[in-house]
């Protein structure tokens, strides 16, 4: 690895973070917040400093050229870790402790969700601006937007790309990443736009519709009311959010073919989207007749105000999202634990959902059924196909081990957090809501819950989770081959 190319890259990047404090504090002026503009200011004048001085002292003095792929995956990991603890800074200055402060910035660049807020008198509304901006930018993903705005990562941009998601990784030479960057974008600012304008039109106040579409494009769920969506005891504002929570946990790139290439098709074709569909259908439906037909019931006939909650809530968690418009944790038991199910399988690829992401899970459904058939047929050859397409074995193979180290990860961390907290249903569901970015979950971290009860070395650890779920595992994992860190000058 050359560390000059790793500091110069963290360096551009926290100095353009550092910029984006000023949207806070247009926020703070706008509301004559004027004493909350301080603690932005100390935050971007912090970033800025911070990459000044790597970009300066201790990177490279020549052009960057193309970057290995170690590389980009050791900055990937490192610039997700340093836009959380410099995005903390203005909590701090509003009462939160130092790791308090951590896990919520945390929670908002990875998108996840999770909250230690129990007193939202605390922050002012440049503050919660502030933290459901930073879900915006950790959906877009920051290293995608630079991608496209930095001319000198053209090629480097590649690595960047597919560092972040290790399932897209095979379709890294069929399309110019660049351009694929500005579709992504295109598709994520005409959301951005429309929920707004929806949330507006369907009477949420303008500040919550933008703070809203803020998490729920990015698949975030921070919410500047205390009560998430339920606080607004709006059912147009439910569909709007039911709609939109949809559409941010679909392909961005499906959605830019259909936008502006008008190919309606691909709907129809591919295997990822038809089963996101389909499943989130089915679970809808399912939740709907256990929460009308279950005899202790407090929802029974209900059968139009079900079925809208449960549309809700499964789009909630299975796309990561994490707002809530009841209260699910006085749902029957089984209705809860099919919510429970989706918060491993999250949303499609190329979303801004995490999770495992449904194109692994279809790949792994066809590879057990293969597996039975060759049982029956051993010289048989059965190709595994997405979308009409064979997909590698070395694809399959890295599928495969990804959905396996999940799993070794969420036991390894679950294990950890029930040590420290004594409490086997804490230590296992949260690390679930945060490996898998969902924010919410259940009880103790259900809609009247939260995780500032939780001890501050599970709070650090689970800022950590955080992140690693974001990143999907892989570069922080690999940080432990030891063949990682042969530092090098060329």
């Amino acid at each position: 690895m050359r560390l000059d190319y790793i500091t110069s890259v963290i360096g551009i990047v926290l100095m353009y973070f550092g910029a984006l404090f000023l949207f806070p504090i247009f926020v703070a002026i706008y509301y004559s917040e004027y004493l909350a503009i301080f603690p932005f200011l100390i935050g971007g004048v912090a970033s800025n400093l911070f990459g000044l001085f790597l970009y300066k002292l201790f990177g490279t003095k020549t052009e960057l050229k193309e970057i290995k792929k170690k590389e980009a995956l050791c900055i990937v990991a490192c610039i997700w870790v340093l836009l959380s603890l410099f995005a903390s800074i203005p909590f701090l200055f509003f009462g939160l402790s130092l790791v308090d402060a951590i896990f919520e910035a945390t929670s908002g660049i990875s998108t996840c969700g999770a909250s230690i807020l129990s007193d939202f008198s605390m922050l002012p509304r440049c503050g919660f601006f502030w933290r459901s901006f930073c879900q915006w930018l950790g959906g877009i993903g920051i290293i995608v937007i630079f991608i496209a705005v930095l001319p000198q990562f053209a090629f480097a941009g590649r690595q960047f790309f597919f560092s972040e998601s290790a399932l897209q990784s095979s379709d890294r030479n069929s399309f110019r990443v660049q351009y694929y960057a500005y579709n992504i974008i295109a598709v994520y600012i005409i959301l951005s736009i429309s929920a707004v304008i929806a949330l507006k039109c369907a009477g949420m106040p303008l500040f919550d519709s933008v703070c809203n579409m803020f998490s729920m494009i990015s698949a975030g769920g921070l919410s500047p009311h205390p009560n998430s969506i339920a606080g607004y005891h709006n059912n147009a504002i439910v569909w709007v959010c039911i709609l939109f929570m949809f559409l941010a946990g679909v392909n961005f790139t499906i959605q830019y073919k259909v936008l502006f290439q008008r190919n309606f098709k691909i709907l129809c074709r591919n295997s990822e989207y038809n089963f996101y569909f389909i499943f989130f259908t089915f679970a809808s439906i399912l939740v709907t007749c256990i929460i009308t037909f279950a005899p202790d019931s407090i929802c029974k006939g209900m059968w139009l105000e079900n079925f809208r909650n449960a549309l809700f809530h499964t789009l909630s968690i299975m796309t990561s999202t994490g707002f809530y418009c009841v209260d699910h944790d006085l749902w029957d038991p089984k209705a809860k634990m099919v919510l429970i199910s989706l918060i491993f399988m999250g949303a499609s690829a190329g979303s801004a959902g995490g999770g495992l992401k449904i194109a692994r899970i279809v790949y792994i459904m066809r590879f057990l059924i293969r597996e039975v058939k060759l049982l029956l047929h051993p010289k048989a050859i059965i190709p595994i196909k997405l979308d009409q397409k064979s997909v590698a074995e070395s694809i399959g193979q890295q599928i495969i081990s990804f959905v396996f180290l999940y799993f070794a990860v969420y036991l390894i961390i679950g294990f950890i957090i029930t040590m420290i907290e004594n409490d086997i249903l804490k230590g296992f569901l949260a690390t679930a809501i945060t490996l898998g970015n969902t924010g919410l979950g259940f009880a103790p971290f259900g809609p009247t819950g939260g995780f500032a009860h939780m001890s501050t070395i599970s709070k650090y650890i689970l800022s950590l989770t955080m992140i690693i779920g974001r990143l999907e595992l892989i570069p922080f994992l690999i940080i432990f081959n030891r063949d990682y860190w042969h530092i090098s000058k060329k």
